[in-house]
């Protein structure tokens, strides 16, 4: 595996511990790298990971290692009968908690740092559901040739 699918696949891992056993405010139902329409999810809260680009400067001139900014943004699902801006806030705390814990922000050693950029939610309130995009960034080096 790449050291980008290595990254994703840690913070996949990560994201599988939101429970109410680990002292979170929900039980995560679903996280998946599926793109999946909200009405095709078995239940809620969910998260889809989706890849929110790349960008990429060298280390040095001549340098054989670059440096990389990862974007990976989180498509957030809640729903619930009311103060659904209220469960979708708490959900966002819950999923910043286990993403950027001192712990877990090296995504496993295989990266440097793990920083939260910006959250921007829809207005799909259809069927009590709020969804949200929440993007982090992910800063990692590489040798060319090995992403």
């Amino acid at each position: 595996m790449s050291q980008r699918e290595n990254i994703i696949a840690d913070i996949v891992t990560t994201l599988e511990t939101i429970t109410k056993a680990n002292s979170y405010t929900y039980d995560i139902n679903t996280v998946t790298r599926d793109v999946k329409h909200f009405r095709e999810l078995n239940g809620f809260p969910s998260i889809l990971v989706l890849n929110g680009g790349q960008a990429f400067e060298p280390e040095d001139v001549g340098a054989a290692y670059l440096r990389s900014k990862l974007i990976v943004r989180l498509r957030g699902m809640v729903r619930a009968t009311s103060s659904i801006e209220t469960v979708a806030n708490n959900f966002l705390d819950d999923i910043e908690t286990a993403l950027c814990a001192t712990t877990s922000r090296r995504r496993g050693d295989y990266a440097e740092d793990t920083l939260p950029q910006a959250v921007r939610m829809y207005d799909g309130k259809d069927d009590d559901i709020q969804i949200f995009d929440f993007d982090f960034e992910i800063w990692y080096n590489y040798l060319y040739g090995s992403p």
